[in-house]
């Protein structure tokens, strides 16, 4: 690889001056507030009964085109819920690495960035090899790693932001979120200290005492692409550590109350590391509360890191999941809840769930496969080659874990019964955990009303609706759900397959090769019988006649195995 003379150096922090509030500005006092910033709303969630996922892996280049690629066919199929297409539909895009491009670029633009002759489908195009060789290993980029803060890792960000992002930050994205209409776009990259997936949501930032706002969307992207040995890891602050947090979060009302340790030191997850409790022989945690605790310990790394801890190094997302599968799994929506998707979804579900009837996954895979680079030689690979195969394996493996555990999750979620007999009645029976949600509802209308922007409110979050004030209690059933894929397997022939693994994990491929990754998520979708079952189970759920075309415009597309020939010479 041209780049592969790019290892790895010291990371630059890209946050630096970014706590969340400045005891400068306000006089030595600050207040945390958990509407601030970039995060799930559920309650803005359209009039509709189908939570729709979408996540895209890396894969370079050839991940950024069909990520891309499906945004288009998403933008061409019909809606499932009340929006125009099924890209209106949609409530969450999670991404890593090369998909990162892609989810990045629609969280700026919006389907406005989707019109021909966009900016991301030149950067596709036209590559970016070159252009990061001759940035990052010009002479004064080369003098600039010796005498300057400067990274490998700011290459990429450069890059990025220099085509495709500008000075964008999270601030912009977060209005954008705030208008009617857009997803909300978790970008992931992976923390190599803490073993662990690195969402750019405010949840995460505010557990290191950081305002995602003021971030720069090319680092984010940069850091969720950031491949190892080519570019050297991102750094990010903790304000959490030494003191360095302008207010004191152990002290702070607004924080202990409303902040992430309200799930982090919740009775569930605090007794099990209490000495009494020990002793007291108390029973060994269930499987989802095993998984509640992990997250617990996890979160508290980050907010009363250890002694050496004050510093974050972020490599590419797809290193701990290559399919931006977990970070939906794992929703956070609230900061006093704990995160997960089965909280929200499995019975009793909180408000803004409770109408919710069925859960789409459309999950985009770009994968490789090509085990002669390998076994087409006697001799072993040298070095080099030994240890990018030590990357790429895990990265492309792990992919056929993470969709079985995908399935598992969401089978688990769907065996849940709900008991109305044993639902939480008051506030104190049900805890913390979203008791306050009317409040930071109200709380957000005011601030939206404040801005400018268009009120959250949203028909789910009606008082006079089931389950609201006063109200019956709704119809829950356990969630249905269905898992669309776009994955090089379904290709119906052997050479077609081929040639879509085979294509290298690069930032450049040949023009034609980028615009049959783009084209192949229309191909595979009208072929997919579990599309098909989403439109026909909202259909028979809602009683309305189904043609057959889930297509919203052009009808040239019906799915025979011969139409892949545009896409397989």
């Amino acid at each position: 690889m041209l780049l592969a003379g790019m290892l790895a150096g010291c990371a630059h922090v890209t946050n630096s001056g970014q706590a969340l509030c400045s005891k400068a500005a306000t006089g030595g006092g600050c207040d945390y507030d958990p509407l601030h910033g970039y995060r799930f709303k559920p309650h803005k969630r359209k009039d509709g009964d189908t939570l729709v996922v979408v996540t895209f892996s890396g894969g370079g280049v050839r991940a950024t085109a069909l990520a891309y690629g499906t945004l288009l066919a998403l933008r061409d199929l019909k809606a499932i819920d009340t929006g125009n297409s099924l890209l209106d539909d949609v409530d969450i895009v999670s991404s890593v690495s090369g998909g990162s491009v892609a989810a990045g670029w629609y969280a700026y633009q919006g389907q406005a960035g989707l019109a021909p002759g966009n900016k991301l489908d030149g950067f596709i195009h036209q590559g970016a090899t070159s252009q990061l060789a001759e940035r990052g290993l010009n002479p004064v980029a080369l003098g600039s790693y010796l005498f300057t803060p400067a990274t490998r890792s700011d290459v990429l960000a450069d890059e990025f932001a220099s085509r495709l992002f500008n000075d964008a930050t999270f601030a912009d994205i977060d209005a954008a979120y705030s208008r009617q209409g857009q997803p909300f776009i978790i970008l992931n990259a992976s923390d190599i200290g803490h073993e662990t997936r690195f969402p750019f949501t405010q949840n995460r930032f505010d557990l290191i005492c950081s305002d995602l706002n003021r971030y720069r969307l090319s680092n984010a992207v940069a850091a969720s692409a950031d491949f190892p040995l080519v570019f050297s890891p991102m750094g990010v602050t903790n304000y959490s550590y030494g003191g360095r947090c302008p207010f004191d979060q152990a002290t702070n009302a607004d924080y202990r109350a409303k902040g992430p340790p309200a799930w982090i030191d919740s009775p569930a997850v605090v007794k099990y590391d209490d000495p009494a409790a020990l002793q007291a022989a108390q029973p060994i945690p269930s499987t989802n509360a095993l998984l509640e605790l992990r997250q617990a310990r996890n979160a508290r790394d980050f907010e009363t890191p250890q002694a050496g801890d004050g510093e974050l190094h972020l490599l590419d997302g797809g290193l701990v999941d290559n399919l931006g599968i977990q970070s939906p799994l794992a929703l956070e929506d609230d900061p006093a809840c704990p995160p997960g998707l089965f909280q929200r979804l499995a019975a009793p579900r909180p408000p803004a769930y409770q109408y919710v009837k069925r859960v789409v996954f459309i999950v985009v895979n770009a994968r490789s496969r090509d085990p002669t680079k390998i076994d087409g030689a006697v001799y072993p690979p040298g070095e080099i080659g030994s240890l990018h195969r030590s990357i790429d394996t895990p990265l492309d493996s792990s992919i056929l874990d993470m969709q079985n555990y995908l399935t598992a999750e969401l089978e688990a979620i769907q065996s849940w019964k709900p008991s109305f007999a044993t639902r939480p009645k008051t506030a104190s029976e049900l805890g913390t955990c979203w008791t306050d949600w009317r409040e930071q509802k109200a709380r957000a209308e005011n601030v939206a009303a404040a801005s400018g922007r268009s009120s959250v409110s949203s028909p789910l979050a009606k008082e006079d609706a089931p389950g609201g004030a006063g109200g019956d209690e709704p119809a829950e059933k356990p969630i249905d759900f269905r898992v669309v894929s776009v994955d090089f397997e379904l290709i119906p022939t052997v050479p077609c397959r081929r040639k879509f693994w085979t294509m290298a994990t690069t930032w450049t491929l040949k023009p034609a090769e980028i615009d049959d990754l783009i084209r192949l998520p229309r191909l595979l979708f009208a072929r997919s019988n579990d599309l098909k079952n989403v439109y026909r189970d909202m259909t028979n759920d809602r009683g309305t006649s189904w043609d057959g075309d889930v297509w919203r415009q052009g009808t040239e597309l019906k799915g025979a195995a011969g139409e892949f020939s545009s896409v397989c010479s």
